[in-house]
């Protein structure tokens, strides 16, 4: 069974009046592969949000081509990133992975007497 997930930069989000011209058809992106994985564990989970993560570095990169002296381009890259991880991990619908974008750590504890 074959499990990916398309990563889509997040032009729309931008204010650069030319990244809002693009459609999300013409958005760059990248599919995740996650087949592998047992989301059902923390492992699996903590993988699968770090190919997203990467992924979505990669379709966001042309934002932040204008150089590390830009910060209006680093802002636009940085919007790109966390709007392209929002949006994957909401499409996944996997409770642990929504916990771990949302930095919510949950352990369980067990009683002893």
């Amino acid at each position: 069974m074959t499990r990916t997930l398309i990563i889509a930069a997040a032009a729309v989000m931008l204010s650069n009046a030319a990244a809002v011209a693009h459609t999300q058809d013409s958005a760059p992106q990248t599919t995740v592969q996650y087949a592998d994985l047992n989301l059902t564990t923390d492992v699996g989970v903590k993988t699968l949000m770090s190919r997203i993560q990467s992924a979505s570095a990669k379709v966001c990169a042309g934002f932040g081509d204008a150089g590390a002296r830009d910060l209006g381009a680093i802002a636009q890259a940085r919007t790109c990133r966390d709007t392209a991880v929002t949006q994957a991990v909401a499409r996944m619908n996997i409770p642990a992975l929504s916990r771990m974008a949302a930095g919510t750590v949950v352990t369980t504890a067990v009683a002893t007497r």
